[in-house]
């Protein structure tokens, strides 16, 4: 898993959670 894959996977995920939170 390189790095930039990492972040991007975790901006999703923030991204997601952040969703979550709104609704």
């Amino acid at each position: 898993m390189t790095v930039h894959n990492q972040a991007k996977e975790l901006e999703t995920q923030s991204y997601k959670t952040r969703s979550m939170c709104e609704v």
